[in-house]
This record gives structure tokens, C-alpha cells and sequence, in this order.
């Protein structure tokens, strides 16, 4: 009969092992470790101890992506999916259940890439927001995992508070940095929204991506009071998601005080953007694009040594260049924005206030058609008027109507 004192030495010998992996290796990754586990889970799977390991970390017999059959009328706790025969529950919801019990039974949470922790943490391609990470019910668990002291993680929480941008606290800490800056990178933004971290940059910029997008999809899982709420500016030379700009809009910047920000600007010659930039550094290169650029040599839509020199008129700023024609923010002068549209209305007022060429570019645009078709079927009368405004202007500058 085996020692208790030997189990406790074999399991712990083995779980520091498996730790390393995150969960039961594959036979191709450590033939050695599948076979020592796969011999004590087989002799002592009915000591407390094996139990346990068992448990957090199942091998494929003891957990597979689908679970048995069940009676969605027997288990209403269930997310199920009816197939021909039989009903099963979906992945995510049986990881979920797996989890709680883990954490009620040992105060532990799973390996962290075992099936059960995949299903929880992986993107959610099939709820509202897709497009940026985790469905609200992931967040809500994901979050009472972090609030008891079971996630611990570094990856996995920068993962679950980079999904959590839609929070009104989030939204007031971006506005209060566009208070006082005006327009900002998203990589000053990424290591200023949550105390101590650096949130993962892919879902930033998927975040505000999607927000802005005028595309005739509605961002999904984005807040009405969030959505079309801000503006990207997106370097055609950049490389980094991070050197891409956010902004409340062109009505917001064109109240910034142009010589103040001049003054404050330090160079004249656009740098390159390094993922090593300081806060200072990420401030004036957003700075930098209140001003006409001029490219000299280099290739268009090349990063680094190949963009050429990007110089900085500060004579000149971006206003001087909607009204000549050139249009720095993304989406606005392409597409109507089916999710505020009276908002690609204004922006069409606001170049027509500025005789700016960019109307007549537009010409034949899908904006202008898309306006045309909201204007006809669904706009109110204020926005009929401002429209009909627009074409009579369109008519008497640049000889055409929409």
C-alpha cells in the first residue's frame, strides 16, 4: 500500500510539471509527462489528492469539447444545441458550470490552457460584440474570477480589461485625456486606462475601429451613447496600430489654440513612431497632425526609411487642408455613417461652410448616395432642410446636386 506522504510527492511532482504547460501535454509535446500522468490518474484516480489534479487538469477522456447528451426541459441552466437525435451543451457553457465547480470545490481555477479555460477565453465570434473580444456574460464571469482572487494571470486580465472599454469609467477617463490633450495616440491611450497595465492594443483599436465604422453595420456591443462618439486619424505611412489617433472630431480640434500648439510642438520633421515612445513623445505626435504635412521623397504608403521625409507647416493647419481638398479623418468623407447619419450631414455642412473642394471630390461618392436615401426615407424635417441647403449650394459652386 502506497504512502500517503508518496501520492502527495507524485502529484506535486507532476502538477509543477503540468503547470508549466497550462495542461495534460499531447503525446507529440512530452511523450514522458503523458505517460506519467495518464499512470496515476489510471492507478490512484480514487485518491483526493489524483482527484484533484484530475480535475484541474482533465485529460481529453475526462473533458472533451462536447459533453454527453442532455434534456434541455431537465436542464434549463443549460445552453444547449439541438442537434437531429440529440441535444448537447454548448462549449461555453459547460466550461463555464466546469469552472464554478472547480472554484467551489478547491479554490482553484483550471490549468490556464486546459479545454475548459479555452472555451471561457477565447474571442467571442458568435454574440453582439465580436468584433472586439469578450460577450458581457464572459466579462461578468471573467470579472467575479478577478474580483475573488482566482484569475491571476497577467495576460488573461490585461486580455479582460482591454474588452472593458465600453465602461462608462473608461469612457470618462478617454474623455478627460481628450480634455486636456485633444487628440492622442491609441498607444498613450493603452497605458493610461487601466492603473498599472498596458491593455492589449489589437482590441483598442478594434474598440474605436468599430465605433467609428460607417459601413451600415451598427457597432455591436457598443453603447448608443458611446457609439460615433469619436474620431480616428490613420497615418497612410504608419505601421503601428499604436501611432493611430483618436479625436472627438474636427468641430473639437478646430477650437485648439494652433499657435499655443506650435509653440509646444517641438520639431518640425515628422519622426518615425517607436513603440519605445514616451508619454510626452505620443502626445506631440499627435499634436503634430493639427498641421499640414509635406512629404518629401519616399514612397506613399510605406513605413519607416521608405516614407520619406514628413515635414510639419505649422503656418498651416488641418482646416487649411479639408478646405483644399485632403481629409485626414478615417471614414467621414467615404461613407455615411448609418448609425448617426445626421452626423455625415453636418460634416457636409461644415465643408460646405469652408467651401471645401472635398464636396465636389464627392461627387458620384456613397455618401452623398447614401444621404440622398436617408434624406428621402427616414430624415426629419430639419435635416431635409439643411440637405436641401447643401444642394443648392452643390448646384451654384460645383455644377451638380445630389
Amino acid at each position: 500500500m502506497r504512502k500517503k506522504t508518496d501520492i502527495k510527492i507524485r502529484c506535486n511532482d507532476i502538477e509543477q510539471q503540468l503547470k508549466e504547460w497550462g495542461k495534460v501535454p499531447t503525446n507529440s509535446e512530452d511523450t514522458n509527462l503523458l505517460h506519467k500522468v495518464n499512470n496515476l490518474y489510471r492507478e490512484l484516480g480514487d485518491k483526493p489528492e489524483v482527484q484533484r489534479l484530475m480535475t484541474l487538469y482533465p485529460i481529453n477522456q475526462l473533458y472533451t469539447k462536447w459533453g454527453a447528451s442532455v434534456d434541455p426541459e431537465e436542464h434549463p441552466e443549460m445552453e444547449t444545441l439541438g442537434f437531429i437525435n440529440r441535444s448537447v451543451e454548448l462549449p461555453y457553457s459547460r466550461a463555464k458550470r466546469y469552472i464554478k465547480q472547480c472554484v467551489e470545490k478547491y479554490g482553484e481555477l483550471p490549468g490556464l490552457n486546459t479545454w475548459p479555460m479555452y472555451f471561457v477565453f477565447q474571442d467571442d465570434l458568435n454574440r453582439r460584440n465580436y468584433y472586439y473580444g469578450f460577450s458581457k456574460d464572459q466579462l461578468d464571469f471573467i470579472g467575479s474570477l478577478i474580483d475573488g482572487g482566482y484569475l491571476t494571470d497577467e495576460k488573461l486580465i490585461v486580455k479582460y480589461f482591454s474588452c472593458r472599454l465600453n465602461d462608462k469609467s473608461v469612457i470618462e477617463k478617454i474623455d478627460a485625456i481628450l480634455d486636456k490633450y485633444k487628440l492622442i495616440t491609441l498607444g498613450y491611450l493603452a497605458r493610461h486606462l487601466h492603473e498599472g497595465l498596458v491593455l492589449d492594443i489589437s482590441y483598442l483599436h478594434s474598440f474605436f475601429d468599430e465605433m467609428t465604422q460607417s459601413n451600415g453595420n451598427i457597432p455591436r456591443g457598443i453603447c448608443k451613447e458611446v457609439r460615433s462618439r469619436y474620431m480616428l486619424i490613420e497615418p497612410s505611412y504608419g505601421q503601428y496600430a499604436q501611432e493611430i489617433i483618436i479625436c472627438r472630431g474636427y468641430e473639437d480640434l478646430a477650437k485648439v489654440d494652433f499657435k499655443e500648439a506650435a509653440r509646444l510642438l517641438p520639431y518640425r520633421v515628422l519622426p518615425n513612431y517607436s513603440l519605445d515612445f514616451t508619454d510626452a513623445d505620443d502626445i506631440n505626435y499627435a499634436r503634430a497632425f493639427l498641421f499640414h504635412m509635406e512629404r518629401e521623397g519616399g514612397w506613399g504608403g510605406m513605413p519607416d526609411d521608405t516614407r520619406g521625409i514628413i515635414h510639419i507647416d505649422t503656418d498651416h493647419t488641418f482646416l487649411d487642408d479639408l478646405k483644399n481638398g485632403f481629409c485626414m479623418f478615417s471614414y467621414i468623407n467615404t461613407r455615411m455613417n448609418h448609425d448617426a447619419p445626421e452626423k455625415s450631414l453636418d460634416w457636409c455642412m461644415f465643408l460646405m461652410r469652408m467651401d471645401s473642394a472635398l464636396l465636389k471630390r464627392n461627387h458620384n461618392s456613397k455618401l452623398y448616395k447614401s444621404l440622398k436615401y436617408w434624406i428621402n426615407e427616414r430624415a426629419d424635417d430639419a435635416s431635409k432642410a439643411k440637405f436641401q441647403l447643401l444642394n443648392s449650394y452643390l448646384s451654384e459652386h460645383w455644377d451638380f446636386m445630389i
